[in-house]
């Protein structure tokens, strides 16, 4: 497995995650600015929890990114965290940042 190619492609992804977050942020000073003006705006507060929403989506996949470069670093990357066995090429292709294996994530999941 090319990890230099995986580094690099998660600090792609790294790079549009915070450019995301920087709208995302600016869009909720925004929202402040209309909720302040408007207090009783229904709509205001909906969209605005929306923004919350989608910066803590956001932030959490920034987060995961930078574990999954601080795995390549340290040369845990593509180890399961739970049975520590190697997770499969093609679910780190679909999931570059997974931590565990298809079949503990499976356990997980029940």
């Amino acid at each position: 497995m090319d990890y230099l190619k995986i580094k690099k492609q998660l600090m792609n992804k790294r790079s549009a995650v915070v450019k995301e977050l920087d709208l995302l942020t600016e869009e909720l000073a925004e929202r402040e600015e209309e909720s302040s003006e408007q207090t009783d705006d229904a709509e205001v507060m909906q969209k605005k929890l929306e923004t919350l929403d989608m910066i803590k989506s956001f932030t959490d996949t920034l987060n995961s990114i930078d574990d999954a470069i601080k795995r390549i670093e340290k040369g845990k990357y593509g180890i399961c965290a739970h049975c520590r066995k190697p997770i499969g090429n093609k679910r780190l292709q679909v999931f570059p940042f997974a931590i565990y294996c298809a079949n503990c994530m499976d356990k997980f999941d029940e």
